[in-house]
């Protein structure tokens, strides 16, 4: 969000729609009012898949940048909507955070700043917005990732494969 309070001086007309419900949603009702991005923000709550997929179909940019908690939780992967996303053909913001970096490819399919860097996030933001005919090669290179390696049916025959390379079946 502060991010976007950054770009808002140069792109008065983005916005952001926030999928998605937990206990943090007061703490950030509360952030959009300090930063005065209530008329920029959309909090749309828990949505059903069926939702998400058509609010990616709507959008320009998939923005999700992820962090370690203060506990060390650090999700144990990559967010399963950052692999929707570039399926969509969708450029992602996001972070160097847990395995984001081997879902986006950084500069091919989207930019990832530091964790907790918002002068990175906000500059990453800036780019894509100043850049908007960059983003359907990014889109491009995120679809063809996740099928060349998020595909199920392709995972599962390589996992096969090793799985018969261990026990000495190989063909």
């Amino acid at each position: 969000l502060e991010a976007l309070a950054r770009v808002r001086a140069d792109h008065a007309d983005v916005s952001l729609r926030v999928a998605g419900d937990g206990p943090e949603r007061a703490a950030i009702l509360a952030q959009l009012d300090r930063l005065g991005l209530r008329d920029a923000v959309e909090m749309l709550g828990a949505i059903p898949h069926e939702q998400f997929v058509k609010e990616l179909e709507a959008a320009d940019l998939f923005v999700q940048p992820s962090v370690t908690a203060q506990d060390g939780d650090t999700e144990g992967g990559a967010p399963t909507t950052l692999l929707e996303a570039q399926a969509c053909g969708l450029p992602i913001l996001s972070t160097f955070h847990a395995d984001i970096p081997n879902v986006v490819s950084h500069g091919e399919s989207g930019l990832l700043a530091p964790e907790r860097d918002t002068d990175a996030l906000a500059a990453h933001l800036e780019l894509l917005l100043e850049e908007p005919e960059r983003w359907p090669a990014m889109g491009r290179a995120g679809r063809a990732r996740v099928q060349q390696f998020h595909d199920t049916p392709r995972q599962v025959g390589r996992l096969e494969d090793l799985y018969l390379a261990l026990a000495g079946e190989s063909e």
